[in-house]
């Protein structure tokens, strides 16, 4: 597999070969990817691009128990909207664990969604009020932190959605 630049010489003269243009709307998360009978070439103008042009050629993959074959052809794509999310409650049903929500970011991203929205309500540790989440059922700033981080990685970001309860001091 190679990976150029769209802006770099390799990256240009790939482009030219196949008769390609890298137009303006594909420049933040577009690519182009060229498979061939024995090479698979990505051109992204961004790391995004690049890494959604990889997601694609996975996509071509066979499945695991097949005949290993890989079309040849060519992609050329970026997306239609800027921000494609999921939004996940988790504060119903049981508590995910910060591995299995890192699981989720990769099969996120290789599907190329671009934001994370874990909705919490009584799933967020406060260290000041320890009697707001459940032991054991709310992730803590360090797990949220580590979240963040690691979604980065999968060009996703993590959106948060919070409701916090009112406290009644005239009740």
């Amino acid at each position: 597999m190679v990976l150029l630049r769209a802006g770099s010489a390799e990256g240009k003269a790939e482009l030219a070969k196949n008769k390609l243009a890298f137009d303006a709307p594909m420049t933040d998360e577009g690519y182009v990817l060229v498979v061939e009978p024995h090479e698979a070439i990505v051109v992204a103008a961004t790391g995004s691009g690049i890494f959604y042009g990889v997601q694609t050629l996975k996509q071509l993959l066979p499945l695991a128990g097949t005949k290993p074959a890989l079309p040849t052809g060519t992609v050329r794509d970026w997306p239609a909207m800027k921000y494609r999310g999921i939004q996940d409650d988790l504060s119903r049903g049981p508590f995910p664990t910060l591995e299995f929500q890192k699981h989720q970011i990769r099969i996120f991203a290789s599907l190329k969604a671009n934001m994370y929205s874990p909705y919490f309500e009584h799933t967020l540790l406060y260290p000041n009020q320890p009697l707001a989440a459940p032991p054991g059922s709310a992730m803590s700033p360090a797990d949220v932190a580590e979240l963040v981080r690691y979604a980065r990685q999968y060009h996703i970001t993590v959106l948060p959605e919070q409701e916090a309860f009112g406290l009644c001091i005239m009740c």
